[in-house]
């Protein structure tokens, strides 16, 4: 008779499992904790800090789509007994004289009646060429080109659509003129020069093409000014009607205007209390950068564009060195202070005292995969002794080398697509989406090939221990039975 094998009891079995369950979720602990302490390290951790405060404090500046200056500055840039500009680049100023009660809702008022006015006689690109500096374009031609087209469009309709445009009397027989031109643009109304493409208004109903009408004329008033929108209608009745919407257009383009500039009254409080301190001789000029972070002279002839950048690594290494804390203080009087206080818990796992947090969980999630492995090699019979510990080691680090991965595959495209375009444009889960998108493309590109090598490198072991494991198997299914006593 040959000697068959003993069945190992059930509760090693039950040992065995718990162990490889407990070397995987430890294993999967440690890839974390691993690409984390490399995030944090001295040489990535400033640099993953900066381009998180990127996210933070510079919003879309590198697409022109948010604030462009971080309140870098070597002064307050306030000559006393001189105009202030209410908002650096708006082109509004108001007189040192006004100064004592002039109050942000009075900036913002005057602000938004100085633009309405300017878009309404000379149009949009003149108003940006000739008040405006170009890092508020973006804004302020998001403002305009939107709520403000809508706004003077509901204005114009209270008028025009009565007149004719509401049940077509006004209406050309636009059909024929396609019909008769094939090819070319048509004018549905009589007395408003304006051309359609056909297909525009094709199965359009005679209110709706009086709307299209409606809509071109608010946005011709936006983009060239009200006499010019004014000059393409040639009927006495619908310039009647056009004159009379342009003052309630005028007040409704100064309330939407206002309304948006609701997020720039603090860089407009802190602007009136500058010029204020700067009249008064109450202070000394503004350090350079925010709260004195860096002496003048090392912000001296960079563009905006560097200051930042030489504000954003200085601020990163303190914040490394420091944690997140001094960020507020730092930043005290800058109106994104509240945004690096809301993302102290982001910052917080990569400066210095995260990266020390991050080797004492790999050092602890380590010693647990050891524990486990040491079990399952114990207690495992045959080829499980090697094949268990193995696919634990596989089945942790999958997770974080298939995200590692993924993310840097993707990471340049990411980038290339910007910031999403609002819960208004995008839902809610694509906003959410776009979001991790951007946090995402804003890893440093070493960190995340690290990340790549790091879990490669511990699951390979863990393929070579399967492989092990199943030539051991092998092996012993060619090795001839010993026989028993009998």
């Amino acid at each position: 008779m040959f000697a068959g094998p003993t069945r190992p009891p059930a509760w090693h079995r039950d040992l065995v499992w718990i162990a490889g369950v407990l070397a995987c979720v430890a294993t999967l602990t440690l890839a974390g904790s691993l690409t984390w302490a490399r995030l944090a390290e001295p040489e990535t951790g400033p640099a993953t800090v900066r381009e998180a405060l990127r996210v933070t404090l510079l919003p879309g500046a590198e697409d022109g789509a948010g604030e462009v200056a971080l309140q870098v500055r070597t002064a307050s840039g306030i000559e006393p007994g001189t105009p202030v500009e209410v908002l650096s680049g708006s082109g509004v100023f108001v007189d040192p004289t006004e100064l004592g009660d002039f109050e942000v809702a009075d900036a913002v008022g005057r602000i938004a009646g100085v633009w309405s006015e300017t878009v309404l006689e000379v149009g949009l690109e003149a108003l940006l060429a000739e008040r405006i500096d170009a890092e508020l374009h973006g804004p302020v031609r998001r403002i305009l080109s939107d709520p403000g087209v809508r706004v003077v469009e509901a204005e114009l309709s209270r008028t025009l659509m009565p007149a004719g445009l509401n049940d077509g009397s006004r209406l050309a027989n636009w059909p024929l003129q396609a019909q008769q031109n094939p090819g070319e643009p048509v004018q549905p109304v009589v007395g408003l020069f304006q051309f359609f493409d056909p297909q525009e208004l094709e199965g359009a109903t005679n209110r709706q093409v009086g709307e299209a009408a409606v809509r071109r004329l608010a946005e011709a008033a936006l983009d060239e000014g009200t006499e010019a929108a004014r000059a393409t209608v040639a009927n006495a009745t619908l310039q009647a009607a056009y004159d009379a919407a342009l003052e309630p257009a005028r007040a409704a383009l100064h309330e939407t205007i206002a309304a948006a500039l609701a997020t720039a009254e603090p860089a407009i409080e802190t602007r009136l209390d500058e010029a204020r301190a700067a009249n008064a001789a109450a202070s000394e000029p503004a350090a350079a950068g925010p709260a004195g972070l860096l002496p003048a002279e090392a912000l001296a002839g960079l563009t905006p564009e560097e200051a930042n950048e030489r504000v954003l690594a200085e601020l990163a290494q303190r914040v490394w060195d420091e944690g997140p804390g001094p960020v507020a203080s730092v930043l005290e009087g800058d109106p994104r202070a509240e945004r690096a206080a809301a993302a102290a818990p982001a910052l917080a796992p990569f400066t210095r005292d995260g990266h020390r947090r991050a080797r004492t969980a790999a050092f602890l999630s380590g010693a647990a995969v050891l524990l486990g492995w040491a079990v399952m090699a114990t207690f495992a019979r045959g080829a499980g002794r090697w094949t268990r510990p193995g696919a634990a080691i596989v089945l942790g680090t999958a997770p974080v080398a298939a995200l590692a991965w993924w993310v840097g595959a993707r990471r340049e495209g990411w980038a290339a697509a910007g910031w999403p375009g609002g819960v208004a444009e995008e839902g809610l889960i694509g906003q959410a989406l776009g979001l991790v998108r951007v946090a995402a493309a804003a890893l440093p590109a070493d960190a995340v090939e690290a990340s790549v090598r790091i879990t490669t490198v511990v699951g390979g072991m863990g393929l070579v221990l399967i492989m092990v494991g199943a030539l051991w198997a092998a092996a012993v299914s060619v090795r001839p039975r010993r026989r028993g006593p009998f």
